[in-house]
């Protein structure tokens, strides 16, 4: 922003950047800059331990700020989260039943025992709870022919028995008996689906929302843990079966925590698990296997508090996932990318997935300068026909014009403004301006200045190559290139430089075309090179590579050493049989000073690389 109060340029365009307007002469004094102002109102210190602290403990800093914004500009600041110690923390098991995932199952047998011995680190207040999941018991996500409903992996190798395929099931409320939480972990039985991905999804749903089954506490912190080594079916998979309906979002578990509409609702969306995630600050947590973990890696971007981490084969590390996930830092950057309506002041709130503590952040967005609101009345600025107001003059009813220097006497009507029309056009400043006490008032333009006397002139209507106005060697005067030295053209596209042109004899394309735009045209048919130095049709072609083999192969000939290093730059291969797939291939001989016929092959590759291929011994007269 520029403030012209006392500036005598109004139609100088006043927003451009601070290096362009000092260039231009406009003083430092004169220059509003306005830059991003970050205020903290309320910051109270993070709490050590919940044990210690009276009333809520405070899990997130700053709680309260001010953010003064330029538009287009991001202001960033930090959140500091961290969990106190001792606060209680609820930890849900979510595991994948499913046959692949039978060596982890193994490993989880002790899983209670150690989390709780991590995690006595951080709280001695810990809950863990337990269920597991499968996939929906519909083909084609599993086996229903009437032989495989109570034992879906007869004749299966790997696990001869197995238990019915079911979509969800909670097994273990949350409960701070780490024995129990063992012994529900044992007592599984693994089961089988028949496609490749599972239902774990549904399993997320209800685990979010079914919060009195589950046992989530309001005063602690949340973490699922969802365990798998597959993909998992997403809404609108469950058309594949004939279920259309899209997912309510409820809790369905029955009296022995099985999920009952498996067959019914499709499968939940990313967005609808996000919703019910937020709001009952559980913190997802994707332990995966290293195949799919990029998947479930992606999924976390679009699901604010999660995060995901790959699971060994066995599971054994899945401690270390969940301590890993249990802290958080988060650097939040706020833009303002225009200025809409009067008012604007806005406010909002941020609040980690699984915190109650929420940060509520006051937007101003800067969209007035500081001038405005200073005026001066009857300014001899405007003629004394208004007031002065950040450079601009707004005049007092019947005068118009940048200065108020016009009186409303017709200027602007149809009948007066021919004199603001260019002979032959029907419209006014060539519809590219206002008619202003006779002259032509052009407007500004996104696109670049539009000046004349008529507006009929601009820097950006020239002609372009590859996208840019006279190809970046020229400037663009009223609708025509003018170009740069060393160029020509419409567009300024064509050097005229011959250094290009120059081939290796010291001629313009080698005496066989024309320079054009610093690049040789070849003329003579059958030339071809970059100058026009290549030809296998051409009269002579042998005798031109003769020399070229004579002082390459034997140092002698008519061409100097240097004049040899300077013309021939085609590689020489000796070889014992002189053969040659290319059609186009010249075969040429000549007679040296020793009286022996010595032959050669002269061919070009497809990638314009020359290559003359000549005979290892020459065919030299017996005797």
């Amino acid at each position: 922003m520029q403030n012209f109060t006392r500036l005598s340029d109004p139609l100088q365009s006043r927003c451009n950047l601070v290096e362009n307007l000092l260039r231009a002469g406009c003083p430092s004094s004169s220059i509003e800059a306005p830059r991003n102002r970050i205020e903290v109102l309320r910051a109270l210190p993070l709490s050590a331990a919940a044990s210690l602290t009276s009333g809520s403990p405070v899990q997130q800093s700053p709680q309260e700020i001010t953010l003064d914004l330029r538009p287009g500009e991001p202001a960033t600041f930090q959140v500091y989260v961290r969990p106190v110690e001792d606060y209680p923390v609820d930890v849900y098991y979510l595991m994948d039943l499913s046959l692949s995932m039978q060596d982890d199952l193994a490993k989880m047998s002790r899983l209670g025992t150690m989390l709780a011995a991590q995690m006595a680190n951080l709280t001695s207040n810990l809950r863990l709870g337990f269920g597991a999941f499968v996939d929906k018991p519909s083909s084609p996500f599993a086996f229903t022919a009437p032989a495989y409903l109570d034992n879906p992996c007869i004749g299966y190798k790997r696990a001869p028995k197995c238990a019915p395929t079911f979509a969800f099931r909670h097994l273990l409320s949350l409960t701070d008996q780490v024995a129990q939480f063992n012994a529900q972990v044992q007592r599984v039985q693994m089961a089988r689906n028949n496609d490749a991905s599972e239902g774990g999804f549904d399993a997320i749903l209800q685990t979010s929302v079914c919060t009195e089954r589950i046992g989530w506490r309001k005063e602690a912190s949340h973490l699922l843990v969802f365990a798998t080594d597959a993909a998992s079916h997403l809404a609108l998979d469950g058309q594949l079966a004939g279920i259309t309906q899209p997912n309510d979002g409820f809790c369905h578990l029955d009296e022995k925590g099985s999920y009952t509409a498996a067959n019914t609702l499709d499968y939940p969306s990313l967005g609808l698990l996000s919703e019910k995630l937020a709001e009952n600050n559980i913190n997802l947590i994707f332990a995966v296997t290293r195949p799919v973990f990029h998947l479930y890696k992606n999924y976390t971007d679009l699901m604010p508090g999660t995060t995901a981490g790959i699971l060994a084969n066995d599971s054994s590390n899945v401690i270390q996932l969940i301590m890993s996930a249990f802290n958080a830092t988060f650097n939040v950057a706020v833009e303002a990318k225009s200025c809409r309506g009067s008012d604007q002041d806005r406010q909002f709130n941020i609040k980690p997935v699984g915190f109650l503590d929420t940060l509520l952040v006051k937007v101003h967005v800067n969209c007035e300068c500081s001038c405005q609101g200073k005026t001066d009345e009857e300014s001899s600025h405007c003629h004394g026909r208004g007031r002065l107001e950040c450079g601009d003059c707004f005049c007092h009813p019947g005068y118009f014009g940048h200065s108020c220097e016009c009186e409303d006497d017709g200027w602007s009507t149809p009948d007066k403004g021919t004199v603001c029309r260019l002979e032959g056009q029907q419209t006014m400043c060539s519809g590219r301006g206002d008619c202003v006490c006779g002259q032509c008032d052009c407007f500004h333009s996104v696109f670049g200045r539009i000046s004349g006397v008529y507006c009929e002139c601009d820097d950006f209507s020239c002609l372009r190559h590859n996208g840019v106005i006279c190809s970046g060697h020229g400037e663009c005067i009223c609708g025509e290139c003018l170009c740069m030295p060393g160029w020509v053209g419409p567009s300024c596209d064509c050097s005229s430089s011959t250094e290009g042109c120059q081939s290796a004899d010291g001629q313009l394309c080698s005496g066989h075309g024309i320079c054009k735009c610093g690049r040789c045209v070849c003329t003579q048919p059958g030339v071809f090179g970059t100058t026009c130095e290549k030809c296998l049709t051409c009269p002579g072609v042998c005798a031109m590579k003769r020399h070229c083999v004579e002082c390459r192969l034997f140092g002698q000939g008519q061409l100097s050493s240097e004049a040899c290093s300077h013309l021939c730059h085609e590689d020489v291969v000796l070889v014992e049989t002189l053969e040659t797939e290319n059609r186009n291939a010249v075969m040429c001989s000549f007679i040296t000073n020793d009286s022996c016929r010595f032959q050669f092959v002269y061919s070009e590759e497809p990638d314009g690389k020359s290559v003359l291929t000549a005979l290892k011994t020459p065919d030299c007269p017996k005797g």
